[in-house]
């Protein structure tokens, strides 16, 4: 946790990019402005001093196992409100763009010093994951994974131990989480459901089961929670009628689909 309940920043072990809002008000003139900050996390080897435009202070004060560090913006990064162009390449993926910036907003997804969030590129297994574990608030779990290409030292790494105890997430076989790999439309389906079903005990099934004429092509694995959430309206298929479960999907696809998942009521 970055920013705390009461306004105070902390660090964790590695630097975490957050937007921080100022809302202020006299008389009838309200003012909001928000500004990207970079926590310097305790392995960069900040020590406290002043902060950039975050503000100032550091050192001291302990609290759930992170010591407040200053902030400061990346100089070539500007402050910008979140209504304005957060990233500056997502000109191709207009119909994303609400969404990416609700996560924003959220503190799902970071904002890097080049202002890049790659709409069209695909999202690999240990992205999704750090956007499923952060949407649905899933507690940060002590321990190791079980699977053996999930570096301890990277920085996905938390996300997936979480997951994984969580119930969340399956690897690729019993002890491959499949690091690296683009996943698949029908197993990023699969993920969001068992977050849902784990986090708010939500056990419904479709009653029947989608019309695309390629549903016999959903793993078995994958088929109730493909369903589901088709009947929800949270996942669509193609223009030709199919699913294309095999199919990786992009990270302005996932996004969209998250936070449809979010906002839904009817799930």
């Amino acid at each position: 946790k970055v920013v705390s309940d009461d306004g105070k920043v902390y660090r964790g072990s590695s630097d975490e990019g957050v937007y921080l809002t100022v809302n202020a008000s006299l008389l009838d003139e309200k003012a909001e402005k928000s500004f990207y900050v970079t926590v310097k996390g305790k392995s960069s080897g900040s020590s406290g001093g002043s902060g950039g435009s975050g503000g100032s202070g550091g050192g001291g004060k302990v609290s759930g196992g992170f010591s407040s560090a200053p902030v400061t913006a990346p100089a070539n990064l500007p402050s910008v409100a979140l209504s304005e162009e957060v990233f500056t390449d997502m000109n191709t993926t207009e119909w994303a763009k609400d969404a990416v910036l609700s996560l924003v907003k959220k503190g799902v997804v970071s904002v890097n010093e080049t202002r890049t969030f790659e709409p069209d590129r695909y999202i690999t297994r240990e992205e999704a994951v750090k956007m499923i574990v952060s949407a649905f608030g899933v507690e940060e779990a002590v321990g190791e994974s079980k699977f053996f290409d999930a570096d301890k030292n990277a920085w996905y790494y938390k996300y997936i131990v979480s997951a994984e105890k969580a119930g969340i997430v399956n690897g690729i076989s019993a002890d491959r989480f499949g690091v690296a790999r683009d996943i698949t439309r029908q197993d990023s389906v699969v993920m969001l459901y068992n977050a849902l079903s784990k986090m708010y005990d939500i056990t419904d099934k479709a009653e029947t089961a989608p019309e695309f004429a390629d549903f016999d092509k959903v793993a078995d694995y994958a088929s109730d929670s493909v369903a589901y959430f088709c009947s929800k309206g949270v996942v669509n298929g193609y223009s030709d009628n199919t699913f294309k479960p095999e199919n990786k999907i992009t990270r302005a696809e996932f996004a969209v689909i998250l936070v449809r998942l979010l906002n839904s009521k009817d799930v």
